[in-house]
């Protein structure tokens, strides 16, 4: 059976990958996402679960516009056409994916014991997740995901429409700071895939 080590070494295979590609060291690309060297070394190695806010900027300085979630293989595929970025804040990365942890799990009409008994993560974590008030691992993150079904995540560039919510690949987002060019993983909702 397929671990979530199948996820962590298929992200770590990608993100060797892509740094080779670019032709660029660990140390640079440390510094391009604000982590210290054995960081992405270890996440390389896939000895490491990255946070979200490591990762999405790993995403960012790659230009990786979109995450391809594979839950049958448990797998992860990315397709680099975006356009590379600065690292973004923790506070605006926790936000983003508590936000949308939330809506989902309303959206559902879940209450976070409930979703904690489908999922295997504690209660508690889901509330700080949802309340940005920790910052999330990869693995718990794609937990959540594989519980809703959603397959993809991308970061991207937002146009905003003078609304204080925007919609974009389906689901409704609050936009933290409407002057910022980026949002963060903004996930598409198979809403086809779930049953209401």
């Amino acid at each position: 059976m397929k671990t979530f080590d199948s996820y962590i070494m298929s992200l770590a295979k990608v993100i060797a990958t892509e740094r080779k590609s670019h032709g660029i060291s660990q140390e640079y690309l440390a510094e391009l996402c604000d982590v210290h060297r054995n960081s992405i070394a270890m996440i390389e190695l896939g000895k490491s679960d990255p946070t979200i806010v490591t990762f999405t900027n790993i995403c960012l300085a790659f230009g990786i516009s979109r995450l391809i979630i594979d839950h049958i293989n448990c797998l992860l595929y990315m397709a680099t056409d975006g356009i590379k970025s600065s690292p973004l804040d923790h506070s605006t990365v926790n936000n983003n994916i508590g936000f949308f942890i939330d809506s989902l799990r309303q959206r559902y009409d879940l209450s976070r014991e409930r979703l904690s008994m489908h999922t295997g993560i504690h209660r508690n974590t889901i509330d700080r997740i949802e309340n940005a008030k920790v910052t999330a691992r990869v693995s718990t993150i794609i937990e959540l995901y594989r519980y809703f079904r959603v397959t993809e995540a991308f970061t991207s560039h937002v146009t905003y429409d003078h609304q204080n919510d925007c919609t974009v690949y389906g689901v409704t987002l609050r936009c933290i700071d409407k002057n910022k060019k980026n949002n963060t993983l903004l996930v598409n909702d198979r809403q086809s895939v779930m049953h209401e």
